[in-house]
């Protein structure tokens, strides 16, 4: 991820018990991963945020 500065993220909660999505955004590219939660907790969260930068 080398030249890349500035990341963003934001999560969007489903219905009661239907899940997330996070996205992670680098603002001057532009560049965006998202990833898919089970739930809203932070766990999930964390883990899935480094298996999207590595």
């Amino acid at each position: 991820m080398r030249g890349f500065k500035v990341w963003l993220w934001r999560s969007v909660i489903g219905k009661q018990g239907t899940g997330a999505i996070v996205t992670h955004v680098e603002r001057k590219s532009s560049y965006l991963m998202t990833g898919k939660l089970a739930d809203k907790k932070a766990l999930p969260l964390t883990n899935i945020t480094i298996k999207l930068f590595k």
